[in-house]
């Protein structure tokens, strides 16, 4: 499988395979030694049947809950026959609960009675706003902003996402992934990975760091997604050979965000 640069032509319509992503399924020594600070999952209902393409929405606009389901090849080219996707036929639907951190597995009328909008796919670097990254490191507007990791990898823009958050002011976040290894060939990122929120205003950070368990000479690269009503920013981790998350990290935000509470 080829990752990002696989396309599907389904419909007439040119669709782009999902990079990879995410996170081990708990927190503690992972990956050669990383660690996580945030919900991790390790979707092994889907890496039997070979997924292609990830989604993830709210279960309600009442509660804080999301569900995540994938499909797998012949799903994806069944749910396109009629030329209109409707994300089924689909794999075992996770359901994540904030307020205990867990992710269970739920019945496939979970996902198909969900309120939230689908979002299909992670991207590997968003960019958009006044951030980018020169040798290795963050600079906002010419100025040079500290990261966690010994390097910057890559900015997650909320405005640029395809399913980026609505709630939010057009450009004023983004997600910053830094690492204290490398990026390895063709993305593959080495050593602890970090999770930080800037804004696009001043350059600041906002909130906390997080660390994510991730990353591995053998495994793909990194690709996180802003949920559309912004309160979190899920990161997807998958392996060369699996174009599609091995691992997910969710990552709260909505308290750090400015006028949430968290300075």
């Amino acid at each position: 499988m080829t990752g990002m640069l696989r396309r599907w032509l389904i419909a007439g319509v040119a669709m782009a395979a999902p990079p990879m992503g995410g996170c081990p399924e708990f927190t503690g020594p992972q990956g050669g030694g990383t660690v996580s600070d945030v919900p991790c999952l390790t979707p092994t209902e889907w890496l039997s049947a070979v997924p292609v393409d990830f989604m993830h929405r709210a279960e309600s606009s009442a509660v804080d809950t999301l569900l995540f389901t994938t499909q797998t090849e012949d799903e994806l080219f069944a749910d396109a026959e009629d030329g209109a996707r409707d994300f089924s036929p689909h794999q075992a639907v996770y359901r994540f609960d904030p307020e205990s951190g867990d992710f269970s597995v739920v019945g496939e009328s979970v996902w198909d009675a969900a309120e939230g909008q689908i979002c299909s796919g992670c991207p590997g670097t968003v960019l958009g706003g006044p951030f980018e990254i020169q040798d290795g490191r963050l600079v906002f507007n010419g100025v040079v902003v500290p990261v966690a990791g010994r390097r910057a990898a890559r900015i997650f823009d909320a405005a640029a996402s395809e399913c980026g958050s609505m709630s939010l002011e057009a450009g004023d976040v983004a997600a910053v992934l830094s690492i204290d290894g490398y990026v390895a060939l063709l993305g593959a990122s080495t050593g602890q990975h970090y999770h930080q929120l800037f804004s696009n205003v001043d350059g600041s950070q906002i909130g906390s760091t997080k660390r994510l368990a991730m990353g591995g000479l053998l495994e793909g690269t990194v690709g996180a997604c802003w949920t559309s009503d912004g309160k979190y920013v899920i990161y997807e981790h998958g392996t060369q050979d699996i174009a599609i998350a091995g691992r997910i990290c969710v990552v709260p935000v909505a308290d750090a965000l400015p006028g949430n509470g968290e300075d």
